[in-house]
Protein backbone atom coordinates (compact mmCIF):
# COMPACT_ATOMS: atom_id res chain seq x y z
CA UNK A 1 0.00 0.00 0.00
CA UNK A 2 1.49 3.34 -1.01
CA UNK A 3 0.50 6.89 -0.27
CA UNK A 4 -0.49 9.19 -3.07
CA UNK A 5 -0.22 12.87 -2.17
CA UNK A 6 -2.95 13.82 -4.63
CA UNK A 7 -5.39 11.74 -2.57
CA UNK A 8 -5.35 14.26 0.27
CA UNK A 9 -4.43 17.89 0.86
CA UNK A 10 -3.12 19.56 3.99
CA UNK A 11 -3.36 23.24 4.80
CA UNK A 12 -0.62 23.27 7.45
CA UNK A 13 1.25 21.03 9.90
CA UNK A 14 -1.70 20.96 12.32
CA UNK A 15 -4.02 19.82 9.53
CA UNK A 16 -1.47 17.19 8.48
CA UNK A 17 -1.15 15.89 12.04
CA UNK A 18 -4.91 15.74 12.52
CA UNK A 19 -5.39 13.82 9.26
CA UNK A 20 -2.53 11.52 10.18
CA UNK A 21 -4.01 10.62 13.58
CA UNK A 22 -7.63 10.31 12.50
CA UNK A 23 -6.83 7.91 9.67
CA UNK A 24 -7.51 10.19 6.70
CA UNK A 25 -3.98 9.79 5.27
CA UNK A 26 -3.56 6.12 6.19
CA UNK A 27 -6.58 4.08 7.27
CA UNK A 28 -6.72 3.24 10.97
CA UNK A 29 -8.07 -0.23 10.15
CA UNK A 30 -4.91 -1.15 8.24
CA UNK A 31 -2.78 -3.68 10.19
CA UNK A 32 0.32 -1.48 9.75
CA UNK A 33 -1.37 1.74 10.98
CA UNK A 34 0.58 1.89 14.26
CA UNK A 35 3.91 1.27 12.50
CA UNK A 36 3.05 3.94 9.92
CA UNK A 37 2.13 6.43 12.64
CA UNK A 38 5.33 5.66 14.54
CA UNK A 39 7.50 6.10 11.44
CA UNK A 40 5.74 9.36 10.52
CA UNK A 41 6.34 10.72 14.03
CA UNK A 42 9.99 9.67 14.04
CA UNK A 43 10.70 11.10 10.60
CA UNK A 44 9.07 14.36 11.68
CA UNK A 45 11.22 14.35 14.82
CA UNK A 46 14.55 13.72 13.02
CA UNK A 47 13.76 16.38 10.40
CA UNK A 48 12.92 18.87 13.17
CA UNK A 49 16.08 17.99 15.12
CA UNK A 50 18.20 18.37 11.97
CA UNK A 51 16.56 21.72 11.23
CA UNK A 52 17.35 22.94 14.77
CA UNK A 53 20.91 21.66 14.51
CA UNK A 54 21.48 23.63 11.30
CA UNK A 55 19.79 26.76 12.72
CA UNK A 56 22.23 26.60 15.66
CA UNK A 57 25.24 26.57 13.35
CA UNK A 58 26.02 22.88 13.02
CA UNK A 59 26.84 21.45 9.61
CA UNK A 60 24.08 19.44 7.92
CA UNK A 61 24.17 15.66 8.35
CA UNK A 62 24.13 13.35 5.38
CA UNK A 63 20.58 12.15 4.56
CA UNK A 64 21.56 8.51 5.17
CA UNK A 65 22.66 9.41 8.73
CA UNK A 66 19.31 11.09 9.38
CA UNK A 67 17.49 8.09 7.92
CA UNK A 68 19.56 5.66 10.01
CA UNK A 69 18.70 7.64 13.14
CA UNK A 70 14.97 7.36 12.34
CA UNK A 71 15.29 3.63 11.57
CA UNK A 72 17.20 2.93 14.81
CA UNK A 73 14.53 4.72 16.83
CA UNK A 74 11.80 2.91 14.86
CA UNK A 75 13.36 -0.47 15.63
CA UNK A 76 13.55 0.32 19.33
CA UNK A 77 10.04 1.76 19.68
CA UNK A 78 8.46 -0.83 17.37
CA UNK A 79 9.71 -3.66 19.60
CA UNK A 80 7.73 -2.08 22.45
CA UNK A 81 4.71 -1.75 20.16
CA UNK A 82 4.95 -5.43 19.24
CA UNK A 83 5.06 -6.45 22.90
CA UNK A 84 1.97 -4.32 23.52
CA UNK A 85 0.16 -5.83 20.52
CA UNK A 86 0.88 -9.33 21.80
CA UNK A 87 -0.96 -8.21 24.92
CA UNK A 88 1.60 -9.65 27.28
CA UNK A 89 1.28 -7.96 30.63
CA UNK A 90 4.57 -6.62 31.89
CA UNK A 91 5.59 -8.03 35.22
CA UNK A 92 8.07 -6.43 37.50
CA UNK A 93 9.44 -8.11 40.57
CA UNK A 94 10.87 -6.20 43.48
CA UNK A 95 14.44 -6.98 44.48
CA UNK A 96 15.06 -8.54 47.90
CA UNK A 97 16.13 -6.21 50.70
CA UNK A 98 18.75 -4.51 50.63
CA UNK A 99 19.14 -4.81 46.86
CA UNK A 100 18.28 -2.06 44.40
CA UNK A 101 17.02 -2.94 40.92
CA UNK A 102 17.95 -0.52 38.14
CA UNK A 103 16.11 -0.78 34.83
CA UNK A 104 17.96 0.82 31.92
CA UNK A 105 16.76 1.87 28.51
CA UNK A 106 18.53 2.62 25.21
CA UNK A 107 16.88 6.04 25.18
CA UNK A 108 19.33 7.00 27.95
CA UNK A 109 17.37 6.41 31.14
CA UNK A 110 18.02 4.50 34.35
CA UNK A 111 15.31 4.02 36.99
CA UNK A 112 16.14 2.53 40.39
CA UNK A 113 13.59 0.77 42.60
CA UNK A 114 13.96 -0.68 46.07
CA UNK A 115 12.36 -3.73 47.70
CA UNK A 116 9.06 -1.86 48.22
CA UNK A 117 8.90 -0.70 44.58
CA UNK A 118 9.69 2.90 45.53
CA UNK A 119 11.86 4.93 43.12
CA UNK A 120 14.70 6.38 45.22
CA UNK A 121 16.52 7.78 42.19
CA UNK A 122 16.55 8.01 38.44
CA UNK A 123 18.89 9.42 35.84
CA UNK A 124 18.31 10.39 32.23
CA UNK A 125 20.78 11.70 29.72
CA UNK A 126 19.05 11.08 26.41
CA UNK A 127 20.89 8.88 23.96
CA UNK A 128 22.22 10.18 20.68
CA UNK A 129 23.84 6.92 19.61
CA UNK A 130 22.80 5.82 16.14
CA UNK A 131 23.83 2.26 16.88
CA UNK A 132 21.19 0.62 19.09
CA UNK A 133 23.58 -1.86 20.74
CA UNK A 134 25.96 0.98 21.68
CA UNK A 135 23.01 2.96 23.08
CA UNK A 136 21.98 -0.04 25.19
CA UNK A 137 25.55 -0.55 26.42
CA UNK A 138 25.78 3.13 27.34
CA UNK A 139 22.52 2.73 29.27
CA UNK A 140 24.11 -0.04 31.35
CA UNK A 141 26.94 2.35 32.25
CA UNK A 142 24.34 4.97 33.16
CA UNK A 143 22.76 2.46 35.55
CA UNK A 144 26.15 1.75 37.13
CA UNK A 145 26.77 5.50 37.52
CA UNK A 146 23.40 5.89 39.24
CA UNK A 147 24.23 3.07 41.67
CA UNK A 148 27.66 4.51 42.48
CA UNK A 149 26.31 8.04 42.92
CA UNK A 150 23.87 6.71 45.53
CA UNK A 151 26.40 4.38 47.20
CA UNK A 152 24.28 1.28 46.64
CA UNK A 153 26.40 -1.81 47.08
CA UNK A 154 23.91 -4.57 46.11
CA UNK A 155 22.50 -3.95 42.65
CA UNK A 156 20.48 -5.80 40.01
CA UNK A 157 20.85 -4.17 36.60
CA UNK A 158 18.06 -4.92 34.09
CA UNK A 159 18.35 -4.49 30.34
CA UNK A 160 16.11 -5.77 27.56
CA UNK A 161 19.14 -6.78 25.47
CA UNK A 162 20.08 -10.37 26.36
CA UNK A 163 22.93 -10.41 23.79
CA UNK A 164 24.54 -7.45 25.54
CA UNK A 165 24.10 -9.02 28.98
CA UNK A 166 25.74 -12.20 27.64
CA UNK A 167 28.68 -10.15 26.29
CA UNK A 168 28.98 -8.36 29.63
CA UNK A 169 29.09 -11.72 31.42
CA UNK A 170 31.70 -13.11 28.98
CA UNK A 171 29.15 -15.57 27.53
CA UNK A 172 29.11 -14.17 24.00
CA UNK A 173 31.35 -12.58 21.43
CA UNK A 174 31.96 -8.92 22.05
CA UNK A 175 31.40 -6.57 19.09
CA UNK A 176 34.39 -4.28 18.55
CA UNK A 177 32.33 -1.11 19.03
CA UNK A 178 31.40 -2.27 22.55
CA UNK A 179 34.86 -3.18 23.80
CA UNK A 180 35.59 0.07 25.64
CA UNK A 181 32.09 0.38 27.11
CA UNK A 182 32.09 -3.20 28.44
CA UNK A 183 35.64 -2.96 29.83
CA UNK A 184 34.77 0.28 31.69
CA UNK A 185 31.57 -1.36 32.95
CA UNK A 186 33.37 -4.46 34.18
CA UNK A 187 35.91 -2.32 36.05
CA UNK A 188 33.05 -0.41 37.69
CA UNK A 189 31.68 -3.68 39.08
CA UNK A 190 34.48 -3.78 41.67
CA UNK A 191 32.61 -1.02 43.51
CA UNK A 192 29.73 -3.33 44.48
CA UNK A 193 29.45 -5.98 47.19
CA UNK A 194 26.90 -7.90 45.11
CA UNK A 195 25.88 -7.41 41.50
CA UNK A 196 23.52 -9.25 39.18
CA UNK A 197 21.86 -8.95 35.78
Amino acid sequence: MGLRTEDFSCVDAMDWGTKLFNGTIFPKEHPAFHEFLLMAALITEVIWMERNSIVHGNPPKRPEMIFRSAMTAFSSYNSVLLCHQLDRPATWETPPFPWIKINVDAAGAAVARDDSGRVPALKATGSHNLDLIVAKASALLLGLELAQANSWLSVVLKSDCQNLVNCWNCKGSLPVELTLVVVVGRLALFWFNAFSF
